[in-house]
């Protein structure tokens, strides 16, 4: 009989930790759970380990967690737009993954399916693809792609497997409030949506089933060795307009959309930015949010398809059972 493979994940509460939790230990594998968030196992055959990997005296802990390991799932993150400075992301992005590294040197494990994001690459009007260079604009993904060269350097030094895994806009049904695609959809749905700009910007997106489909098919692919990094985007690319337009379809939504031009929406967010700065309180409108909203964010995962990999649900199918969830917990 053969034995029970051993993995970790590291994020194991998070939004996406949680599905990807669910289908490891589906597939039979002892899952191993890091987390600093949450006490007690979810998953009858997960083990929770309370830790904060950032914390360079908490090494000794992680290493013990990932004994015996065969494979570890790093996805643990600071993902917030609102109240962390750079600091913060680089302690939890960067130092954790380094302090995470010599704990996967000292417990042996050689083999990684490592989160990433295309945000790594900046914005982009043309859908690039992972050989263009980083060129992250925020603190996120400038600490994310910081992270990921720490661990492709080590993982070279070491001859350890490695599967990276960039997504973008990640969402589905049961979505956090924080999430982009959850506030989008909430804000349409209870007419408080004004359409800011054209909408002719490309904005990808990242349906959480084939996001963590996607990442057990990287897992499947770590017995081919070396390093290698992959975009993840749902097909068909939409606009910012379409997917609006859809959304409002799904909603049953006919009346003509308001709009108004950026420049005029700016300034009063930025008086926004200052006072929820002042009272300490993450407002929904920020400026950082409005830009965002108008920004191109177009990127090209063929190479995963290329490859193998074939997502279960088109861009289309995962906004409308989405929105089908936000109905249902509104008439509840």
């Amino acid at each position: 009989m053969e034995p029970i493979r051993k993995v970790a994940l590291t994020g194991c509460d998070g939004y996406i930790g949680r599905e990807l939790a669910r289908e490891l230990t589906k597939r039979g594998l002892l899952l191993t759970g890091i987390d600093r968030g949450h006490n007690e196992s979810r998953h009858k055959s997960e083990s929770t380990v309370l830790t904060d990997l950032s914390k360079p005296d908490e090494i000794d802990k992680i290493t013990d967690a990932l004994t015996e390991t065969e494979v570890l799932f790093h996805l643990a993150a600071a993902r917030t737009d609102w109240g962390l400075d750079y600091n913060g992301y680089h302690r939890d992005n960067v130092q954790a993954t380094k302090n995470l590294i010599e704990a996967a040197k000292r417990a042996g494990v050689t083999k990684w399916v490592n989160f990433s994001t295309v945000g790594v690459f900046g914005p982009s009007h043309s859908g690039i693809d992972e050989d263009a260079p980083f060129n992250a604009d925020t603190d996120y993904g400038i600490t994310k792609a910081m992270a990921e060269q720490e661990l492709h350097e080590a993982a070279e030094q070491e001859g350890w497997t490695v599967r990276t895994i960039r997504p973008s806009a990640v969402f589905s049904e049961h979505q956090p409030p924080n999430t982009n695609l959850y506030r989008l959809i909430e804000a349409i749905r209870r007419h408080r949506f004004v359409m800011i700009g054209n909408g002719s910007e490309i904005k990808t997106t990242s349906y959480l089933h084939n996001t963590v489909d996607a990442a057990l098919w990287l897992y499947d692919d770590l017995k081919h060795g070396g390093i290698k990094a992959y975009n993840y985007i749902d097909e068909p690319r939409l606009t910012t307009r379409e997917m609006i337009d859809f959304i409002r379809s799904e909603l049953g939504m006919r009346t003509p959309l308001p709009r108004l031009p950026l420049g005029l929406i700016e300034p009063p967010a930025r008086a926004l930015d200052w006072i929820a700065d002042r009272i300490g309180r993450d407002l929904p409108i920020t400026a950082a949010r409005i830009r965002k909203f108008c920004t191109a964010t177009n990127f090209d995962s063929s190479r995963i398809r290329e490859a193998g990999f074939q997502p279960r649900f088109s861009s289309y199918d995962a906004l409308s059972r989405t929105v089908a969830w936000h109905l249902e917990q509104a008439r509840r």
